[in-house]
């Protein structure tokens, strides 16, 4: 599970369309890497640099790893999804 937020400076037409193709391109990088959340703004970064070298971006990219205690608690505590007369695991 990843947070991703951006943005990219500008209230016009060009700026919006610069950010979604930034939001693409991410989450390209995110689905096609298993590299650490650096890396993958690294890459971003040396694109939309190249894309559109005039144009300034942030962006905070969180990769969120349950601990295993607190997965563990969760799936306990679901509540069944089991048809009547069927057991649960």
């Amino acid at each position: 599970m990843a947070l991703i937020i951006g943005d990219v400076t500008g209230h016009d037409l060009a700026a919006a369309v610069t950010m979604g193709q930034l939001r693409d391109m991410l989450r390209a990088l995110v689905c096609d890497r298993l590299e650490p959340p650096g890396d993958i703004l690294r890459r971003l970064d040396v694109t939309s640099h190249t894309l559109y070298g005039g144009q300034t971006a942030t962006c905070i990219y969180a990769r969120l790893e349950p601990a295993p205690q607190l997965a563990a608690e969760i799936s306990q505590r679901r509540p069944s999804t089991a048809p009547a007369g069927v057991a649960r695991r």
